[in-house]
């Protein structure tokens, strides 16, 4: 056991070897995250070999997604239930689907995730949701993800059918939700030009690798018809504005007639009389309806109002007090990281026609408060936003451990030297934590780096362990060299136990999609922070030990 651990500082060729391999295994790890911006087809494209792509958390297979259709605005209800009958024929040859729910006219059961897009409650003759329920995870060969990737394809055609229809599949998030994935916001002063702005950079997203599910916040032009009734000539024909309107409201909405009694129902049962809407009366056409007067002479109402056809008002959508529109894609399967920077670098500096150029922001680690007043800007939002908020304050988080590490071993050991010898196991663990992540197939999540966080203090004992012991062993007459062999060889199978409690205690979390990085991070970086503790720690402190006159001269008589 004495051999295996027989350090290799006593020749400055290997210890110069050694350290020379743990840098170069550090910065390669360290260059994973980074590779990621390196790409074949640029930044835009797919995620180079070897590259580690980070992000908020990874999805997560469930029992159920929705699917919401957007129409135009001024699209008959008809015609909405059309386009989710096809949807539902092309839902009803797949494989896992248990059953499904159609709104039309209205959309589904409110849930958080709509609560917070903005999509509840509404009701509109454009709109409808389809609520999917599917067989449970844990007897399908198929996760949702992959049955949402694969359903994606087979609605192109129907999308495209009907101009001007979008169709998202939405799947529950694993985090916060978010408006998107992507989300651009722009501000700016003049209406017209930041509809123009979100039309021109939709086609960017739309020429953005892997982006789906495209849409923007601003709704299409619809035309209303305003019937204004003329007084004057009302009055002179003998008939008031109440009998124009109320015979406008029978051709448009219908009137109650009578009711019916239904046996077995509690309450009666209105009976409308409509006209069907293909056979609704053109405003135009206005001279074909007749009102009465006292008189009993029949007029035209085309003779009694004013027509007037102009386009109907749109949302101004306000945050943080300053006019905005969104627009707002989904990724299929990459991170969001890539998809905006390649977008920021296209948007960026873009000229807008008598209005300057357009500044895009909030890429930092503090969000960016939107001003007007510079200019249209361009703020990211979505899930990067959310990614960068998170990752800023569990860094800081991980900033505030070390400290605190760093201080009590400094209270402890009463030396600088110490502390830093047993924090050097650290980036010995983070050596194995992107590399894992690659091995697996897995992005860097949020929880990863809570796994980071975590994996500090484990591996900070391991070299506490050997310290401890070492210095003990000196105390007993041991040379610096013995001292630190004999540790090492000693704390072996503690330190060994450990990791294989960790490695196996937190593989389990492996299954699960939200804290497979956090799991991750722990079993690899455990793994390489128990080889290289034994071989480093050991090493860093035969140096610093046989620096110090007091401590070697403690030891020349053993």
């Amino acid at each position: 056991m004495l051999l295996f651990f027989y350090p290799p500082f006593r020749k400055k060729s290997r210890r110069t070897l050694l350290l020379f391999l743990t840098v170069f295994l550090l910065i390669a790890s360290f260059l994973q995250p980074l590779w990621q911006v390196i790409r074949p087809d640029g930044i835009g494209g797919p995620l180079s070999a070897g590259g580690v792509s980070i992000g908020l958390l990874p999805k997560n297979s469930k029992n159920t997604f929705n699917i919401t259709i957007d129409m135009p605005e001024n699209t008959p209800v008809e015609i909405t239930d059309a386009m989710s009958r096809e949807i539902g024929a092309v839902l009803q040859n797949e494989q896992f689907i248990l059953n499904y729910q159609v709104w039309v006219g209205q959309t589904g059961i409110a849930d958080f995730n709509s609560l917070f897009k903005g999509t509840a409650y509404r009701v509109a003759e454009n709109i409808a949701e389809i609520r999917v329920n599917l067989t449970s995870k844990h007897e399908r060969s198929t996760t949702s993800i992959e049955m949402v990737k694969s359903l994606r394809n087979k609605l192109l055609p129907i999308q495209k059918k009907y101009p001007g229809s979008v169709i998202k599949l939405i799947e529950d998030p694993p985090g916060p939700p978010v408006l998107a994935t992507v989300v651009a916001e722009i501000y700016g002063q003049d209406l017209v030009v930041l509809r123009e702005l979100a039309d021109n950079i939709k086609s960017d997203f739309q020429n953005t690798y892997d982006m789906v599910d495209i849409d923007t916040s601003t709704p299409s032009d619809v035309h209303e018809v305003v019937i204004i009734v003329d007084k004057e000539k009302a009055a002179i024909s003998g008939i008031s504005t109440g009998q124009i309107q109320q015979t406008l409201a029978y051709l448009i909405k219908g009137s109650v007639v009578a009711a019916s009694h239904i046996p077995g129902e509690k309450r009666q049962v209105p009976i409308r009389l409509v006209v069907p809407r293909q056979y609704l009366v053109d405003p135009s056409l206005l001279h074909s309806v007749y009102v009465s007067n006292s008189s009993g002479q029949k007029i035209a109402v085309s003779e009694l109002v004013q027509i007037e056809k102009r386009l109907v008002e749109h949302p101004i959508y306000h945050k943080d007090s300053e006019r905005v529109v969104y627009v707002s894609g989904e990724l299929r399967d990459s991170a969001q990281f890539s998809a905006t920077l390649d977008l920021n670098q296209r948007l960026n500096q873009r000229e807008i026609p008598d209005n300057g150029l357009l500044q895009t922001a909030n890429l930092n680690i503090f969000d960016t408060v939107p001003d007007a007043t510079r200019g249209y800007q361009l703020l990211w939002g979505g899930e990067m936003r959310l990614t960068l908020d998170v990752f800023r304050d569990l860094g800081a988080a991980l900033c505030l451990t070390l400290i605190s590490i760093f201080l009590l071993l400094i209270a402890y050991y009463k030396s600088f030297r110490l502390p830093l010898i047993a924090m050097a196991a650290i980036p010995l663990g983070l050596i194995g934590v992107f590399p894992g992540h690659w091995l697996m197939g897995e992005m860097f999540s949020g929880a990863s780096l809570i796994g980071v966080i975590a994996l500090a203090g484990v591996v900070v004992r391991n070299s506490l362990l050997i310290i401890d012991l070492t210095l003990q062993n000196i105390e007993n007459g041991m040379s610096p060299d013995k001292a630190v062999i004999e540790a090492g060889a000693t704390r072996f199978r503690p330190i060994l136990l450990t990791a294989l409690a960790i490695v196996l205690g937190t593989a389990i979390m492996l299954s699960d999609p939200v804290f497979t990085g956090l799991a991750i991070s722990l079993i690899f970086g455990t793994i390489t922070a128990t080889v290289l503790t034994l071989l480093i720690i050991p090493m860093l402190l035969y140096l610093t030990l046989a620096d110090d006159k007091s401590v070697a001269a403690s030891g020349e008589v053993h």
